[in-house]
């Protein structure tokens, strides 16, 4: 069965690289169709959530340094994101949940379909699609968060880096997205890292 994660991995990289790279994110209420670019009125995009819950909780994982989280949760995922992170709407189903940071300028993507090859494959077809979307793969390495293994793929393109953790479980294929301006890197993977670290996939 064929993947279709090159073709998730070349739609999505243009919005994921729009929206950090716009400084005015929110002035309208249309999503960014993929290939978009911003322009002088900002990156347009849907501020309401579809179908994915959020519920506020107070916490005390430190690595989050925060009182009061929101835990966004699917059928088969969730994850823990801080204060400040907005929850956004795609038409695309596979776009199992986005999150903006207006503040820290950072996107979350996650990405969910169906997928019941090996995980090598996917793996490939992702990095095929970093490199379809002409980001530059930076590194690519194991890694293994709350009892899943996942290969984390940095891409570079422009000034944005984006780092994405890929797995296949239970006959889905997932990649979980975050970056932001690479004035900010290790502020961004800092980040990034504490919210995959709260990724759970049931």
């Amino acid at each position: 069965m064929k993947s279709y994660s090159k073709f998730l991995f070349l739609s999505c990289l243009p919005l994921i690289l729009c929206l950090i790279s716009c400084n005015a994110c929110t002035k309208s209420n249309n999503i960014v169709p993929p290939g978009n670019v911003c322009t002088d009125s900002g990156c347009p995009m849907d501020a309401h959530d579809t179908g994915v819950h959020d519920t506020d909780q107070s916490v005390t994982d430190s690595a989050l340094d925060v009182s009061t989280c929101k835990i966004m949760s699917g059928d088969t995922w969730e994850f823990t994101v801080p204060n400040g992170w907005e929850s956004k709407s795609s038409s695309d189903k596979s776009i199992a949940a986005m999150l903006f940071n207006d503040s820290n300028q950072e996107l979350i993507m996650l990405l969910r379909e169906d997928y019941n090859g090996p995980v090598e494959g996917y793996i490939i077809e992702a990095i095929r699609g970093v490199k379809g979307a002409d980001a530059k793969l930076i590194s690519s390495k194991q890694t293994e968060v709350n009892g899943v293994k996942y290969t984390i793929l940095e891409s570079k393109k422009g000034p944005v880096t984006v780092w994405a953790w890929v797995t296949v479980k239970n006959n889905f294929g997932y990649v979980f997205t975050c970056g932001g301006d690479e004035s900010e890197v290790f502020k961004h993977q800092a980040s990034c890292l504490s919210v995959m670290n709260t990724f759970r996939i049931k």
